[in-house]
């Protein structure tokens, strides 16, 4: 044991350092969720990210979770966006909300 340290100091160290690791863990895996539905492309809307396949821009999906559209409404009116997609999206603003 270090000598400066006593027991409560070096197991919230390393607690701490657990959560630093299982929040990279978690960002890694929003990270490669959200790149399997969001893409930017130059051409695209100058470059905004959008969802992947659609030109429905990212930043609007969020506007309207903000505003408590529904998932059905979202789809219906803009049928290009997919079920799992904006799922997805809504899944990942609600978590980010609760930080």
């Amino acid at each position: 044991m270090h000598p400066s340290l006593n027991h409560y100091q070096l197991v919230m160290q390393h607690h701490v350092g657990l959560e630093k690791h299982v929040l990279e863990i978690d960002f890694i895996v929003i990270q490669i969720i959200m790149s399997s539905i969001i893409e930017s492309n130059p051409n695209i809307l100058g470059g905004k990210p959008v969802v992947k396949g659609t030109r429905v821009p990212v930043d609007l999906i969020y506007e309207l979770i903000g505003l408590k559209y529904s998932i059905e409404y979202i789809l219906d009116q803009y049928p290009s966006l997919t079920r799992d997609a904006l799922v997805k999206i809504t899944q990942a603003v609600m978590e980010n909300r609760a930080i």
